[in-house]
């Protein structure tokens, strides 16, 4: 089900892991991010109404980097009959540490919590680890793969499922021009615990900056799950569009 909303991305942080800046983090111990907040009512036949907060935090050093991410999603929609319909209600927060181990490869740990109303999950809770290998780091270009193992504890309204996964990733960031670059990232988590059945996680944006302080964003992110609960479509896809503002030292 395709759910549009005119609100900050959420959408590159429902991915497990760190979410690259649009600029390679400064090493300099300092914290950075962004924060923002969006709002799009619709009236019409049907009338609308989608609300979104959303945040993150880096700090880097030549040595290891922290990265930090929270968002909520909430929408609405009224048809003609009064009749009122939830069209989003999710939420995450999640950080990872990762640590050099040399001049590209690195280690890492993170921990993530979300929910999902509409896919019937009240909260799933992901500690992961692994090893990351920068095949590309450039101030233009950036490409690197990681994998790793995962716990998996989903509390859903019915039962509650523990699984370990495996972790296969690989993210980009392509600076086009001064002022606008692309981000993808694509993630793999194949259920250890149920053979046969995995996680997909997708999303890429476009970033362009409006002044120093402001950066206009352009998502659009896809979940999937092979063995989601009765009833429930397993995909999910998300075109979130907004406007954040950077924190920090310049």
């Amino acid at each position: 089900m395709l759910k549009p909303s005119h609100c900050l991305p959420i959408a590159a942080l429902v991915a497990c892991g760190a979410v690259l800046a649009d600029d390679p983090p400064r090493q300099d111990g300092l914290w950075r991010g962004t924060l923002g907040a969006g709002l799009n009512v619709t009236q019409s036949t049907t009338d609308s109404l989608n609300v979104n907060l959303a945040g993150d935090a880096v700090r880097a050093t030549t040595q290891d980097q922290w990265n930090f991410a929270a968002a909520l999603l909430y929408g609405t929609s009224e048809d003609a009959d009064g009749v009122e319909t939830t069209s989003a209600n999710l939420g995450r927060i999640g950080g990872r540490y990762a640590y050099n181990l040399g001049p590209r490869l690195f280690g890492f740990g993170s921990l993530d919590f979300n929910y999902d109303r509409l896919q019937e999950i009240d909260l799933r809770s992901v500690v992961a680890g692994g090893l990351g290998y920068r095949i590309i780091d450039t101030s233009l270009h950036r490409f690197e793969v990681s994998g790793g193992l995962t716990y998996n504890r989903t509390r859903y309204v019915s039962e509650t499922v523990n699984a370990a996964e495996a972790l296969l990733a690989e993210e980009s960031n392509h600076k086009l021009s001064a002022s606008t670059t692309v981000r993808q990232r694509l993630a793999v988590f194949p259920n250890l615990s149920d053979t046969g059945e995995y996680r997909l996680q997708f999303s890429a944006g476009l970033v362009t900056n409006i002044t120093d302080d402001l950066n206009l964003t352009v998502t659009l992110a896809n979940n999937y799950q092979s063995n989601p609960q009765p009833g429930i479509d397993p995909n999910e896809l998300l075109f979130i569009t907004g406007i954040s503002v950077a924190f920090g030292p310049k």
